[in-house]
Parts: C-alpha cells; sequence; structure tokens
C-alpha cells in the first residue's frame, strides 16, 4: 500500500520536516483514492464497479503508477525555512516573553492568509518587521532614517558630553566624537554618518546643543 500512496515517503519526509507534516499527510491522502487491487493485502474488499482506478501488487505495474502520480511532488516547495527559523529564535531571544507573543500573533495572522510556499519569496521578512515594529517600536528599522539620524546626533553630543557646537574647544570635541563612534570597520569613526555630517559643517557662532535640539523640535 505505501508503494501506491507515497506512505513510506510521507513517513520519511515528516520524521526529517515535522513542521511540514500537514502537507505530506495531505499528500498520502490525495494519492489514496488508487487502491492496490489485491485486497489481501488492502485488508478490505475492493467493491464490485468500483471507478478508481485499480494498482496491481506486482512491481511492473507500480513502478509505472508511481511516474504516473509523481506529478504531485511539484505542489511541494524545495526552498528552506532555516532563514524564517533562524529568525525567529533570535526575536524569541532578543525580545520579552509578552513582546514575542504579540509579535508571533501578528505574524501568524498574516501567515494563514497565504499559501502553503510562503517562506519561499521576501514578503514574509517584511512582515517580520511590521509585527516587530508593532511590539518594539525603537528597533532601529523600524524608525524613520531621518529621525533616526537626528537621535544619533544628539546622542553622540551627549555620550561625550558636549553642550556647544562650535565652542572653544570644537576642534577637540570632535576628534573625541568620530571617535566614539568608531565600530571597528568605519575608520574609527570618520565614515559614520553623525562624524561626517558634523565635520562638513562650516563653522560660525557658538549654539549650545539644548537650543539647536529645541529649533529641530
Amino acid at each position: 500500500m505505501t508503494f501506491g500512496t507515497g506512505g513510506q515517503e510521507a513517513l520519511i519526509m515528516m520524521s526529517a520536516f515535522p513542521t511540514d507534516s500537514a502537507a505530506y499527510v495531505d499528500r498520502v491522502v490525495t494519492q489514496a483514492t488508487c487502491i492496490v487491487k489485491n485486497t489481501g493485502l488492502v485488508g478490505f474488499p475492493v467493491p464490485a464497479g468500483d471507478d478508481r482506478r485499480m494498482l496491481h501488487a506486482d512491481n511492473s505495474h507500480i513502478k509505472e503508477d508511481s511516474r504516473a502520480l509523481s506529478h504531485y511532488s511539484h505542489y511541494y516547495p524545495t526552498c528552506s525555512k532555516s532563514s524564517y527559523y533562524a529568525t525567529m529564535r533570535y526575536w524569541k531571544a532578543n525580545l520579552t516573553y509578552a513582546q514575542y507573543h504579540e509579535f508571533y500573533h501578528l505574524f501568524y495572522n498574516w501567515r494563514m492568509t497565504q499559501s502553503y510556499d510562503w517562506y519561499c519569496g521576501e514578503e514574509w521578512k517584511d512582515e517580520i518587521r511590521k509585527a516587530l515594529c508593532a511590539v518594539s517600536p525603537n528597533e532601529d528599522f523600524c524608525v524613520p532614517a531621518d529621525f533616526k539620524f537626528v537621535a544619533d546626533l544628539y546622542q553622540a553630543l551627549a555620550d561625550n558630553e558636549v553642550y556647544s557646537v562650535f565652542g572653544p574647544n570644537w576642534t577637540t570635541d570632535l576628534d573625541d566624537i568620530c571617535l566614539s563612534l568608531d565600530n571597528g570597520e568605519n575608520n574609527d569613526g570618520e565614515d559614520d554618518p553623525v562624524c561626517s555630517y558634523l565635520r562638513g559643517l562650516t563653522v560660525g557662532p557658538e549654539i549650545s546643543t539644548k537650543y539647536a535640539q529645541h529649533c529641530v523640535q
């Protein structure tokens, strides 16, 4: 019976990919309309006049009919879920329990509206971001680029206790700011957008950072 319905293959694949069990079971059910003609193998009599296609128990027929049934395999994606699983593990470790529960619920609602091969494309990554921004809005990818730059700028000034721009110690202050932005890959902080912006300013009258911040707001 397993040769005719793909049951043996389904058990193997379910063992290797337990999360896809439903798809493999569905495959067996779809092909199970073909029954083996030898009633001794199936354990029940084949009704007279049954219009389902019969499979003989000898290997030659099994091989032939298996080829005829092979088109079912095209309905099951061959892409991997590894990227999806890695993403979910990362956020499960970095969100609070309540945040992750809400995030997963939001993403799951979207997933249930998609086809079985939803993870083969790129759209799921955008949906992950949307769900994350709903529960953790301060993530970098949730903040508009312009807002993030301004926030990073004033954070750099505060971290280095720089309370005025173009003050008497501006040259030293600027060097300290850029060096504090060094991440090991941005030329001692010189390639950081905040450092590049500050170094590109034309020196003018001294401006307190608090006043500048009020102007931006």
